[in-house]
């Protein structure tokens, strides 16, 4: 994809330390290098013992309001993992609103496994401090779960060329803050970008207060759907442009506690299963989780994994894939077209995730193990079903 920087500056509404006329190059590298040093990150306690000695607990961070996630709540409400890791283990649940914070606490060791978007998931791979993988995915679709541009009910906006010179508000360092850049670029616009975390985002639409923001499901949904106040303009499908959730660990946890890393993806597989075959089920665990019931309604959150968008109605909302060594776009997104913009376009990271960053021979211990064990197929919850 042909970079355009355009002779005007496109920059973000200052915050504080940044200067007024930040580029959107450095004001994404300013997010990846807060990421790495923990900038602004609270200390926290170590899991598993910290070095994975003494304790039977394992601490995974996940994310109760992100679609492409939402098979970690149906492990979590359902105690999937229960079944399948060794005998005595509890889980310490650790919720997050976006990666950023998930990939500083796997860089310091403070949590055994994270779910996160693709953006921050191929920043953790990059990583130079602590070797981490990305072992699956969450979630994946052709850009209808975080690639998404929604704008205001009743702002005269039609199409892409019509945010040339609008402001934009995104959350900085997320998969949707990187579909917006893609979109910058393919497009040659200018946008004045705003950095709003995405419970403003949901506020200040809803209210009116802005007119323009990218952002993930289900908070887009919450918007468009449940409120009625904005409507969706165009997703990552117009730019064949995929989105994911991805499922890390730290080689720490793969090395010294392959048996409970192999557990949890077991349960990921089973709550695939359960996402694929069983959606109302799936829907009862999940809003099980109280902050996401409090806030979205069921026939919300069921849109946003089921039901297709109007503005493309052809493409799936949600595909429950694991393995994504065997779907070719979230492949490339991942290990290529993805890691290229984070460190050509964006400074973000300074090299390419080395190969074994991406590992996929655990999720095929699990599929194989699992095979044996239940009545349905592992193969098609851990690659296409």
């Amino acid at each position: 994809m042909e970079h355009h920087e355009s002779e005007r500056t496109r920059h973000r509404e200052r915050a504080p330390g940044v200067p007024d006329d930040v580029s959107r190059r450095r004001s994404l590298k300013g997010i990846g290098g807060a990421v790495a040093a923990g900038v602004g990150l609270p200390a926290l306690a170590g899991c598993l013992g910290g070095a994975f000695g003494g304790s039977e607990t394992i601490t995974v961070d996940y994310h109760p309001y992100y679609s492409e996630a939402f098979s970690a709540l149906v492990i979590r409400h359902g105690e999937l993992w229960r079944e399948h890791l060794p005998d005595g283990y509890e889980v310490d649940w650790h919720a997050v609103l976006q990666g950023a914070p998930t990939v500083n606490r796997l860089i310091s060791e403070q949590t055994d496994l994270g779910y996160m978007g693709d953006n921050p998931a191929i920043i953790a791979a990059a990583n130079d401090d602590t070797p981490i993988r990305v072992v699956g995915l969450s979630g994946y679709s052709l850009g209808q779960q975080g690639n998404l541009c929604v704008v205001r009910n009743g702002v005269d906006i039609d199409g892409v060329d019509d945010l040339d010179g609008r402001e934009v508000n995104v959350t900085q360092g997320t998969l949707s803050h990187r579909f917006l850049l893609t979109v910058l670029a393919a497009e040659d616009i200018d946008v004045t970008i705003r950095d709003q975390d995405i419970n403003s985002v949901v506020t200040n639409l809803r209210e009116g207060a802005i007119d323009v923001a990218f952002g993930w499901e289900p908070s887009m949904a919450r918007v468009v759907r449940q409120a009625d106040a904005a409507r969706y303009l165009f997703t990552g499908a117009k730019y064949d442009e995929p989105d994911l959730g991805a499922l890390v660990m730290p080689d720490s946890l793969i090395e010294e506690n392959r048996e409970v890393a192999r557990g949890w993806l077991k349960a990921e597989l089973e709550a695939k299963h359960l996402l694929a075959t069983d959606p109302e089920r799936a829907l009862d665990l999940g809003l099980e989780e109280a902050e996401l019931s409090r806030d979205l309604d069921r026939d919300t959150v069921r849109s946003t994994l089921y039901e297709n968008l109007e503005v493309n109605p052809d493409i799936e909302r949600q595909l429950f894939y694991t393995d994504f060594s065997s779907v070719d776009p979230a492949r490339e997104l991942l290990t290529e077209t993805g890691p290229e913009f984070l460190r050509e376009e964006s400074g973000v990271i300074d090299s390419v995730p080395d190969a074994d960053r991406y590992d996929t021979d655990l999720l095929a211990e699990a599929i194989d193990e699992l095979d044996g064990e239940v009545d349905w197929d592992p193969h098609r919850a851990g690659e296409r079903p």
